[in-house]
């Protein structure tokens, strides 16, 4: 493994200037959207279905069953509804502060760390805190946002049953 990690900081990295291969942001970036999928497709996906079952059931209340609007009035109520939800859009904001999140965190903890600038061997030092912000990424920063999510998106609810 050491001799693998070796040959590609000698092809990855350029010592001379500081300036890391493409392929670290490459495999962040990856890292980013697999985490921005899973948060997505997993807690904002269910709390996007109860805010929509919510307000659906709200809209058969207030657009659709006890007013006197036509059918087209009826309609733009709902859309209205639909398009104003402060929660709604929410969910879809929280996933794109998750890509900047994990941006700031990076730069922390990997690009502007102290131990980087006093290393004597810069390309090993790199490899191993952008791998180990890879691993904390995909073990801490998953869970923490998927609860993070689950709390503001999906506890508010009381569920009906």
């Amino acid at each position: 493994m050491n001799d693998y990690l070796i040959n590609r900081n000698k092809s990855y990295f350029c010592e001379t200037t500081f300036v890391p291969h493409k392929s670290y942001a490459q495999e962040f970036n990856n890292a980013v959207d697999l985490l921005q999928f899973f948060i997505s497709k997993s807690v904002l996906a269910r709390g996007q279905a109860l805010r929509k079952k919510y307000l659906y059931s709200y809209s058969a209340e207030n657009c659709w069953k006890n007013n006197n609007f036509t059918f087209s009035e009826s309609e733009a109520c709902e859309k209205l509804l639909f398009q104003n939800d402060g929660i709604l859009n929410q969910s879809n904001v929280f996933i794109n502060e998750l890509r900047v999140d994990m941006l700031d965190e990076y730069e922390k903890q990997v690009a502007r760390n102290n131990q980087l600038q006093l290393s004597n061997n810069k390309a090993e030092t790199y490899e191993k805190l952008h791998r180990n912000f890879l691993l904390k990424m995909h073990l801490w920063y998953r869970f923490y946002y998927f609860y993070l999510g689950k709390s503001l998106f999906v506890n508010s609810y009381k569920q009906d049953n």
